[in-house]
């Protein structure tokens, strides 16, 4: 459960795992991070619950605004909550997409790390922070494409439906022109094969990772649709 704390539970065979002393599954405070300052509830640092929790979220929020002076609706915000920060994700916030970003970092490594030891058929996920709702993000890359300058309107409409905006074009020599975009690295599947066909093997591209950004909404609801058709399997 992802509340004001972390809390779980193992179940085997229908039954609780107790553990010794009754504290089997408190994966709250299993060690996630060295050098943390704060202490948590429990008097140790570095809990997983000092990270994942609602508070932990805020925690997470709070130093990553006092990290620099990038733009964000938290900024305007004198009383910062998790939903605060997932709605301001939803709004397209860059600053609190990185927050969620390194909160789903640590709680997925551990969830990991968990099923590494126990093998669960299944995490079950509930608590406050669970209600949040989806927010799928998906890796933005730049990428930079050269072709022929007679190419240049195919290659454009190619990267605009695979959802990529264009940021410029420039010219290369030996008549050739570098069209540079924006476009999320889960388009560029197959586009080699793509590229070498719409110019005759005559095109080269490369990109380098930019950004997280929240997938479209049509989009989630494709992801969640097939993950939900793997787990019926």
């Amino acid at each position: 459960t992802l509340g004001t704390g972390v809390g779980g539970g193992i179940i085997a065979d229908g039954r609780i795992l107790s553990g010794t002393t009754g504290a089997a599954g408190e994966i709250g405070h299993i060690h996630v991070m060295d050098g943390e300052t704060e202490k948590c509830n429990c008097g140790n640092y570095g809990c997983l619950e000092q990270y994942t929790s609602a508070t932990g979220i805020v925690r997470l929020a709070k130093r990553r605004l006092a990290q620099d002076d990038k733009p964000s609706v938290l900024r305007s915000n004198p009383n910062i909550s998790a939903k605060a920060v997932f709605d301001a994700v939803k709004a397209g916030d860059e600053l609190a997409a990185e927050v969620a970003e390194r909160f789903g970092e640590i709680l997925g490594k551990e969830l990991a790390n968990i099923a590494g030891v126990v093998n669960p058929e299944i995490f079950v996920i509930g608590g406050g922070v669970s209600k949040a709702g989806p927010v799928l993000l998906e890796p933005i890359v730049t990428m930079k494409v050269t072709v022929p300058d007679k190419y240049t309107g195919d290659i454009m409409g190619d990267l605009n439906k695979r959802r990529g905006r264009v940021l410029g074009m420039n010219p290369v020599g030996n008549g050739k022109t570098e069209v540079v975009a924006d476009i999320p690295l889960s388009e560029l599947y197959g586009y080699s094969t793509n590229l070498r066909s719409m110019t005759g093997g005559r095109g080269v591209y490369s990109y380098m990772f930019d950004r997280y950004e929240q997938a479209p909404s049509d989009v989630q609801e494709r992801v969640i649709a097939e993950n939900a058709n793997e787990a019926e399997e």
